[in-house]
Formats: structure tokens, C-alpha cells, sequence
């Protein structure tokens, strides 16, 4: 199952242990060097600073809310030491120009799809920059990004077919 990255903001955290809220999320953590969530930023009920959430913590996902074991899975920030330097980078994909090898500008992107089960970012949506028709979008899946710069994207060109050549070849010759 794959998760739209736009439906993880402002998602109910549910504890298994007290069957109550306990918080929600923010924003995805995005590890920029493989494309992977490894944590939420979240609020917790009645506290003013951010937390973070593992997402080996999370118990099971859905659109409607997020499901960890207790309270106790949120972490201050300062607590998470292995992940203060992607925090502190704060890669958002959202917003990025995508750019093909061959310097052909796609767009910026709009979304992304999740793995529910390994976190991995599995696609992107792209579409055109602010003003423009957005029902223009293109779906770019992980295999067909080449490299992430905090600027871009650089996905692979497009295979184009010579039409001007046999798709299959004459065997009666």
C-alpha cells in the first residue's frame, strides 16, 4: 500500500496503550541520499515543542490515523542523535524543479507516493510551477530518478521509439 505524503499532515497519533490520541503529525522526515521517511515531526497533545516519530514505530497507517504503541514513541528531537543532521537538512521534495539528464524542465512536484511497509518514497507527482494548469501532472516512478540535490530532481529521458523504423523486423525478405 501506498500512502500519499499530502494525507500524512495533521494525522490523529492513536496509542495502542491508552487507546487515545496522543498527538499528530506534521511533515514527513526525508532522508535526501535513498528517498526514505525515516520519521515524522509531530505535536503532542498539550506540548508546544516538536517531536519526532520513528517510522519503525508506527504500528499501522491509514488515511484517517496513525497507530503507535504509547506516548513514549515520541522523541524530543535533541533524543534522536543518528537522524540530527538529516532533521536539521529539513529535505522536503515538495517543491523541487524536476529535470530530466537531458535538461528538459518537467515541473516541480506536487506529491509523493510512500511504501507503507519499508517508507521509501515509490513515486513522484510532477506537475507544472504555481499559475499553470495543474490536471497536467506525471507520475515518475523511484527507478526513473537518476540523482536529489536539495535543488532538483534528475530523472532519466524518455525512451522515444523511431517511428520511421520497423517495430518488427520483415522476415518475409
Amino acid at each position: 500500500m501506498t500512502i500519499p505524503a499530502n494525507q500524512l499532515h495533521d494525522l490523529p497519533i492513536l496509542s495502542l496503550e491508552t487507546s487515545e490520541p496522543v498527538g499528530h503529525t506534521i511533515k514527513p522526515i526525508v532522508r535526501m541520499d535513498n528517498l526514505q521517511v525515516v520519521a515524522l515531526r509531530c505535536a503532542k497533545t498539550g506540548q508546544r515543542s516538536p517531536f519526532l516519530l520513528l517510522t519503525s514505530d508506527i504500528r499501522q497507517l491509514t488515511i484517517e490515523y496513525l497507530i503507535i504503541n504509547s506516548e513514549t514513541d515520541l522523541l524530543k528531537l535533541d533524543d534522536v542523535v543518528r537522524l540530527r543532521d538529516i532533521v536539521a537538512a529539513d529535505f522536503d521534495p515538495i517543491g523541487r524543479t524536476v529535470v530530466s539528464e537531458g535538461g528538459h524542465h518537467h515541473g516541480v512536484v506536487r506529491d509523493y507516493h510512500i511504501d507503507g511497509l519499508t517508507a521509501l518514497i515509490r513515486s513522484i507527482l510532477v506537475g507544472p510551477r504555481l499559475f499553470a494548469s495543474a490536471s497536467k501532472t506525471t507520475l515518475i516512478h523511484r527507478e526513473q530518478i537518476v540523482d536529489v540535490t536539495p535543488k532538483r530532481i534528475v530523472v532519466q529521458d524518455a525512451i522515444e521509439l523511431d517511428t520511421a523504423s520497423p517495430m518488427v523486423p520483415d522476415i518475409a525478405a
